[in-house]
């Protein structure tokens, strides 16, 4: 049996352990945290939306969204913590000129992903809490137009309706882990890699900081953040045309405004 190390054990680490568990590899996932979903996804919004600008983002995506449509009967086990919600509220990308987003709407178009243009009438009629004006392009909070009122609205916006959100990314990655273990993955939390072994020109096994050491045949990158490192620890990161660099970045949640559900706008 082919053995898969996944370095990682977020929502993505955990759904890679689960495609490969099924396939008949023996995979281990090794994560710094105490727990599933710990890092990076904890944090996510979690939107399950199609709104990506190459096709084979948007054909992923859109796949993906069948998964959360049946998630119990996708997963295949009992998770004694519950099952994540899909709520389908549906998805809206401003606009703030008319020809924005055109080459998502050939994509939608392409793969038959069902979408509605929106003006500003209609986005004020189904999002009476948004504002169409338009504030575009940002500035920074010292600027002193900053606060200025704004002389322009929006051009609308593109919303698809089987779009959505899972409310708590925490417990679908638990879920995740319970249905990889039910495939005879395992899990090795509170552990660090230190060091990738190479023979033969492949990966060879793992190096792990308390001295021990994973044999594999495959090394799979799951690390969100620290991918960068993972990728210079393998010594591949140079022949990459795409890399990675982690950056922090400021989020502010808000309380739903009074009345107004949002699990209850869409479809």
């Amino acid at each position: 049996m082919k053995r898969a190390a996944i370095i990682g054990a977020g929502v993505i680490g955990c759904a890679i352990a689960l495609q490969l568990s099924r396939r008949g590899y023996q995979t281990i996932n090794i994560d710094k945290n105490a727990e599933v979903g710990s890092g990076s996804t904890s944090n996510s919004c979690a939107i399950v939306r199609f709104s990506y600008s190459t096709l084979e983002g948007v054909m992923l995506a859109y796949e993906g969204h069948h998964y959360w449509l049946n998630w119990p009967q996708f997963l295949g086990v009992t998770d004694e913590r519950g099952v994540a919600r899909f709520i389908q509220c549906g998805h809206l990308v401003l606009r703030v000129e008319p020809g924005d987003r055109a080459q998502v709407l050939e994509r939608y178009t392409q793969l038959g992903i069902r979408f509605e243009i929106w003006d500003n009438e209609k986005i004020r009629q189904r999002l009476p809490i948004l504002s169409t004006e338009s504030f575009y392009p940002p500035k920074s909070v010292d600027d002193p137009a900053f606060w200025a009122e704004s002389q322009r609205t929006i051009a609308g916006g593109i919303f698809t309706p089987e779009a959505g959100y899972i409310p708590d990314p925490l417990l679908a990655t638990h879920n995740l882990r319970r249905a990889v273990e039910g495939a005879g993955g395992r899990f090795l939390l509170r552990g660090t890699v230190t060091g990738i072994e190479r023979g033969a020109g492949r990966v060879s096994a793992l190096l792990l900081g308390d001295g021990s050491r994973i044999g594999t045949d495959v090394v799979v990158n799951a690390a969100g953040p620290y991918s960068a490192q993972i990728n210079r620890m393998a010594g591949v990161e140079q022949d990459m045309s795409v890399k990675t660099r982690a950056l922090r970045r400021e989020v502010h949640y808000l309380h739903s405004p009074s009345g107004f559900d949002f699990e209850q706008h869409g479809i």
